[in-house]
C-alpha cells in the first residue's frame, strides 16, 4: 500500500462524498511515525552530571568516641533528625555516660521473670540463679506488714502469735473484742495455810476475767479500748455448777456473789515503724463496788518486735519496757506519787490504813487508801529503816501514795503456736503458751510465778517466814504458785 499526501484529503470529487480508508490508515502510521520521532529527540536531551555543593540527603553515620574509662555503662536516648521526613527514618544515638550520670537512675528491677520455652528444651540446674545471688538485696519495707495487737497475742499480717507476754501494740484495725480468763492456784491468803498447793479449785484459788472492747481505732492514729473486769466468776447467782471431784461449784461458793468485783480502765496504744508500739492505759481505775482488791495501775510502755528471717511466718522476739503504779518492790523502786481523790479507796487493810485513812467503809473498803502498795510506803518511812520507828511516826498523807517501779516482758515465737515469755512487776514470772489452732485467735498459757528468788527480797522473806521455812530454792513446790492464762479474740 502506497500513502500520499494528497490521500490524506477527503476525495471531494467523488459521489456522495465518500472518505478514502485507504488515507486513513495512512495518516494514522504517519501520526504514530511522527510521535516516536519526538520522544526520540526528548531522550537524547537529558544528560546526568555531578552538581557542586549540593547538600547530601543520605549521610553515614559518625563513630562513637569512647572518652570513658572502660566498664562505663551506655544510657540509650532517641535523637531526633532535621532531615527526616517520616517517623520511620528517626533512629537511636548511642551516647556515653558516667557513673554521675546515673545518680537518678531507678534501682535494678531483680524480680523474677517468667519466660516460655520451647517444647522438649530442658531447664538444667545451670539455668538457675543460685539464690546467695539475691541474700545482699535491701529487702523492700514497704512489703512488710505492721505488727498489732490482738488481745495479748501479736498479729503480723495474717499470721496470729501466742502469748509473748504482756506489749505496748495498737489494736489490729479488724478486731473488736478480747475475751482472757486467769485463774491462781493458791492465793496465800492465811497463816498457816489451808489451802491445797495446785489445786486451781481449792477456796485460796483465785481468778478473773478481763475484756477489751474497742471503742476507738484509727490505722493511722491509734486505738482506744475500754478495759472490763470481773473477779468474781461464781458465788450466789452464778448461771452453772460443776463438781470437781466431790466438791460442787459455782452459786452455793461463799465470799463475793456472781459477777462481783467489777472495775473499769482504759488502753490507748499507737503502732509505728512497723515493729514498733507505745501505749498508756490504767488497770481498774473505777471500782464498780466495793469488794475489788485489785490495785489501780498507771503505765506507760514501750515495745519493739524483731523479725528473725524474712520468711511469710518469720519467728519474733519482743521486749517490752515501762513504767507502772502501785507495784512495789524495795529493790527496784524508783519513787512514790500521790493519787487524787478519787483514784483512791479499796480492801488493802493494813495497820497504817487504821492509822491515817478513814474506817472502813459499809463493804469494808478505806476511801483514803490510794492502793495496796501505800502500807509499804508508810513502812519504808518506819518500820522499813535501818533503825526502825513506830508506826505512827510516819507522815499521815503516806498512805494516800503509792510506789511505782520498772515493768519489762520478754518473749520469743519460734512458731506462731508456740511461745516462751517472762514478765516482770514486782516479780520474776516465767511461762509457756500454745495457740493450738491456726486460724483461730485462741491461746493458752501456763506460767510460773515468782520461781526465782532474789528479784525482790521482801517477797523473798515472806516465802521464807510463812511457806519455806526449810528453804527457798528455785522453783520449790512451797514458794512456786501456778498460773493459767486463755484468751480468745475477734
Amino acid at each position: 500500500m502506497s500513502c500520499g499526501l494528497n490521500q490524506l484529503q477527503p476525495d471531494f470529487m467523488s459521489e456522495g462524498r465518500r472518505l478514502n480508508r485507504t488515507g486513513i490508515r495512512c495518516a494514522l502510521a504517519a501520526l504514530a511515525l511522527f510521535g516516536g520521532l519526538l520522544e526520540m529527540r526528548s531522550a537524547g536531551a537529558l544528560e546526568w552530571e555531578p552538581v557542586e555543593g549540593a547538600q547530601q540527603t543520605i549521610s553515614e553515620p559518625e563513630p562513637i568516641k569512647q572518652d570513658t574509662r572502660p566498664g562505663t555503662a551506655l544510657n540509650w536516648t532517641s535523637v531526633e533528625s532535621s532531615d527526616a521526613t517520616t517517623q520511620e527514618q528517626q533512629g537511636l544515638n548511642w551516647r556515653a555516660v558516667s557513673e554521675t550520670d546515673q545518680t537518678d537512675a531507678e534501682p535494678i528491677n531483680r524480680a523474677i521473670v517468667w519466660e516460655p520455652i520451647e517444647p522438649g528444651e530442658v531447664i538444667t540446674i545451670d539455668d538457675i540463679a543460685p539464690s546467695q545471688d539475691f541474700s545482699l538485696e535491701p529487702s523492700n519495707d514497704l512489703e512488710k506488714p505492721v505488727a498489732y495487737s490482738r488481745g495479748s497475742m501479736i498479729q503480723i499480717g495474717e499470721t496470729v502469735y501466742s502469748y509473748m507476754g504482756f506489749h505496748a501494740l495498737q489494736r489490729q484495725p479488724n478486731t473488736w473484742v478480747s475475751i482472757g480468763i486467769s485463774a491462781i492456784d493458791d492465793s496465800w491468803q492465811s497463816r498457816p495455810s489451808p489451802c491445797e498447793r495446785g489445786n486451781f479449785f481449792d477456796q485460796c484459788s483465785d481468778g478473773l476475767m478481763e475484756n477489751l472492747i474497742r471503742l476507738y481505732n484509727s490505722e493511722d492514729w491509734f486505738s482506744l479500748d475500754l478495759q472490763w473486769v470481773i473477779h468474781s466468776l461464781s458465788g450466789e447467782g452464778s448461771p452453772f455448777n460443776f463438781t470437781v471431784g466431790g466438791t460442787t461449784f459455782g452459786d452455793n461458793d461463799e465470799g463475793t456473789k456472781f459477777m462481783e468485783g467489777q472495775s473499769l480502765g482504759f488502753r490507748m496504744a499507737r503502732s509505728f515503724w512497723k515493729d514498733w508500739g507505745i501505749s498508756i492505759g490504767g488497770n481498774r481505775l473505777y471500782h464498780l463496788d466495793d469488794t475489788t482488791d485489785l490495785p489501780r495501775n498507771l503505765y506507760i510502755k514501750g515495745t519493739r518486735i524483731f523479725r528473725l528471717n524474712n520468711s511469710p511466718e518469720p519467728p519474733i522476739a519482743q521486749i517490752t519496757l515501762g513504767l507502772m503504779s502501785d507495784v512495789y518492790n524495795p529493790d527496784s523502786m524508783l519513787g512514790t506519787i500521790k493519787y487524787p481523790s478519787w483514784l483512791q479507796g479499796g480492801l488493802y487493810p493494813s495497820m497504817f490504813a487504821e492509822n491515817f485513812g478513814e474506817k472502813r467503809t459499809k463493804q469494808r473498803g478505806y476511801e483514803k487508801v490510794a492502793g495496796v502498795s501505800s502500807a509499804f510506803v508508810c513502812a519504808e518511812e518506819t518500820i522499813f529503816r535501818d533503825n526502825p520507828r513506830p508506826p505512827g511516826t510516819a507522815n499521815p498523807d503516806c498512805i494516800q501514795k503509792v510506789a511505782f517501779g520498772p515493768v519489762a516482758s520478754i518473749g520469743l515465737a519460734p512458731w506462731p503456736w508456740l511461745s516462751l515469755y517472762a514478765t516482770y512487776k514486782r516479780t520474776l514470772n516465767l511461762g509457756v503458751s500454745l495457740k493450738p489452732f491456726k486460724t483461730v485467735p485462741w491461746t493458752f498459757s501456763i506460767e510460773a510465778i515468782s520461781p526465782i528468788p532474789g528479784f525482790n527480797e521482801q517477797y523473798d522473806r515472806m516465802v521464807r517466814n510463812v511457806r519455806c521455812p526449810d528453804g527457798d530454792g528455785p522453783f520449790k513446790q512451797c514458794r512456786t504458785r501456778v498460773g493459767l492464762w486463755t484468751e480468745f479474740s475477734f
